[in-house]
């Protein structure tokens, strides 16, 4: 039982906005006073309106970073899929190809065979 409650006592990562963001839009949708409050905050400390506008920029473009990343992701999956569909295709399409008999290799043989009893003569 030693050192069991260290875990419980260690600091641990500190609150990320991001976690909180969806619950603040929920507690300011329901609650129309503290809308009420933030909308004057807003008005009368330009300071503090930049600072939204800042935490808005910098969520937008965290939004937008994560969407592109996730698009050119599936982009090269797709890509990659496609490829692998066209190897399976063309070794599929080796594997069932007919067989060539080599017929035309064998009368070529006594061709040969024909011309070095000619030189011998």
């Amino acid at each position: 039982a030693w050192n069991f409650f260290d875990a419980i006592l260690q600091q641990k990562e500190g609150y990320s906005d991001y976690r909180w963001e969806d619950v603040a839009a929920k507690v300011l949708k329901n609650d129309t006073s503290l809308q009420k409050k933030l909308t004057e905050k807003k008005l009368a400390d330009t300071k503090f309106a930049e600072w939204i506008q800042g935490k808005e920029g910098k969520t937008e473009g965290k939004k937008e970073s994560l969407l592109t990343a996730k698009n050119e992701t599936k982009q090269a999956a797709l890509a990659a899929e496609g490829k692998k569909k066209e190897e399976m295709a063309a070794a599929l399409a080796a594997k069932n190809a007919p067989v060539v008999e080599e017929a035309p290799a064998e009368e070529e043989a006594p061709v040969a065979e024909a011309n070095s009893e000619e030189v011998a003569e």
